[in-house]
């Protein structure tokens, strides 16, 4: 056996060229003659230990595969029992996911590719569901807090600040009027300071003086304040709210808040023109914290204020292709920094009481956007 295992060797190793010359009259065999050699080797003399030979390998290659095989079929069985086990907990995952989620429905969702790459993944439906539906469901979540809010705003003006003790009205009240006051003045120094060369500088200081002078001249002609406050008394009427003795000036003082200032007149451009929701929707949201929190501590006149807002965005929107070119920078520039001013006044009055009549300070503003082209 061994010397057989040994001639095969011989006949299947590469010849070295050094003994190449050994072999029949100094001359190396062909590939031919060492081929018939081999040939006749495995067909006599050396036939069986090369079939035992030829046999244990293959043997061992067929041990392998049916190693592979049982292996295969043992993970696919797993992987079937896997699924079944998924399958079977796919209802009641089903109405697990439409707690949380009514308009799941697992059938449905399966046609989609995503969700069922997903699901066949190994997620869980739920997961794979929000994944999928990402950008509904948050639209969905910001519209549901939307409502609660209003809701909860409904419910404050309904009951006109009657839950809330006195005492708590007076300090809302002088909070919320610490907090205009500071918007108003961050609004008018980041209008008014420039630094230049390491060193501040103000600007605006005439133009912001010019148009409160001349616009509190035509307010008072046109007596502003007082159309404001006998349509607020109209709405008192027209709500049935008699009953509140704060109706009116709350609804003067809130509609001052969230009209006056730049925010409302680039976001109305904006949606006009670009079709940019974006400002406005800020906006909104802005508007509506401030409203809940003056509802609670001056009354339901507050919430009327969405009118006068609604009216002056809603007028810029429409016209906001012939208002673009008026509203420069420039212009919108003195727009912030003169509505700033106003908003500061408004917060004066809700700390100490009615001591300006900002509404007829309101020309003001358009006193400011002509100051811009006319230097």
């Amino acid at each position: 056996m061994q010397e057989a295992s040994e001639r095969l060797g011989q006949l299947t190793r590469p010849e070295d060229p050094a003994q190449a010359g050994t072999h029949t009259g100094g001359t190396a065999p062909d590939a031919g003659e060492r081929q018939e050699d081999f040939e006749e080797l495995i067909r006599g003399r050396y036939k069986a230990d090369f079939d035992a030979r030829v046999k244990k390998i293959l043997d061992g290659r067929l041990r392998g595969l049916r190693q592979e095989v049982t292996d295969l079929r043992q993970r696919e069985k797993l992987r079937q029992v896997q699924i079944q086990y998924y399958l079977d907990r796919l209802p009641e995952q089903e109405k697990q996911v439409r707690m949380v989620h009514p308009e799941f429905r697992l059938q449905k969702e399966m046609e989609n590719p995503r969700f069922f790459r997903l699901v066949q993944a190994g997620v869980e439906p739920r997961e794979a569901y929000e994944m999928v539906h990402r950008r509904e469901l948050t639209a969905k979540a910001m519209h549901f807090a939307a409502q609660a809010a209003a809701r909860q705003a409904v419910r404050v003006v309904e009951s006109g600040g009657r839950r809330i003790p006195e005492r708590l009205q007076k300090t809302l009240m002088s909070a919320m009027g610490v907090s205009v006051l500071f918007v108003g003045v961050s609004g008018t120094l980041s209008q008014m300071l420039r630094a230049e060369g390491g060193a501040l500088t103000v600007q605006g200081t005439m133009m912001m003086i010019l148009s409160l002078a001349i616009g509190a001249v035509l307010g008072e002609l046109l007596d502003l304040e007082d159309r404001m406050e006998r349509f607020g008394a109209w709405l008192k009427v027209k709500t049935k709210s008699e009953s509140d003795g704060g109706f009116i000036g709350a609804f003067v003082t809130a509609s001052l808040t969230v009209c006056i200032g730049a925010m409302a007149i680039v976001g109305s451009i904006q949606d006009g023109i670009l079709g940019d929701h974006a400002t406005l929707f800020a906006k909104a949201v802005l508007d509506l914290v401030i409203i809940m929190v003056m509802t609670a501590s001056m009354g339901k006149g507050c919430i009327f204020s969405a009118i006068p807002v609604g009216i002056l965005q809603g007028s810029v929107t429409l016209l906001a292709r012939l208002l673009q070119p008026v509203f420069t920078d420039a212009a919108l520039s003195n727009l912030s920094l003169v509505g700033s001013v106003l908003v500061f006044c408004v917060g004066l009055n809700l700390v100490w009481g009615k001591k300006i009549r900002v509404a007829n300070l309101l020309p003001s503003l358009l006193i400011a956007v002509a100051m811009a082209y006319g230097g």
